[in-house]
């Protein structure tokens, strides 16, 4: 098990750029993501997914982490067929609970 130094309940800003069409400038727009911990001795699995339509390919993720935000696993996986998001995270969310966790919260 590996301990994080690093304090899990604030999480880095998402940043992505969205063109302006009046003035053809880009604009930055930030949101804050904040990790909320589970329930004391509960885990939560974190998904997420992302579509690579012209290469035909779905890529997913999930991340385990305790009460403590300690790490306890991670996920990864590439599937050679264009899913939705949705399907994505279910995948992964598919994917991750094949492994043996007693209590999670489960969270996309």
């Amino acid at each position: 098990m590996l301990a994080a130094n690093t304090r899990w309940d604030l999480v880095p800003h998402r940043i992505y750029r969205k063109p302006n069409r009046q003035t053809q400038q880009t604009r930055t727009v930030q949101h804050s993501v904040i990790w909320e911990k589970p329930h004391d001795g509960w885990l939560k699995i974190n998904v997420d997914a992302r579509l690579f339509e012209h290469q035909g390919t779905t890529i997913t993720a999930c991340c385990v982490r305790n009460s403590n935000g300690e790490f306890q696993g991670a996920q990864t996986r590439k599937y050679t067929s264009n899913m939705s998001i949705l399907e994505g995270e279910g995948m992964a969310l598919f994917r991750c609970c094949e492994v043996s966790y007693p209590k999670r919260t489960l969270k996309s």
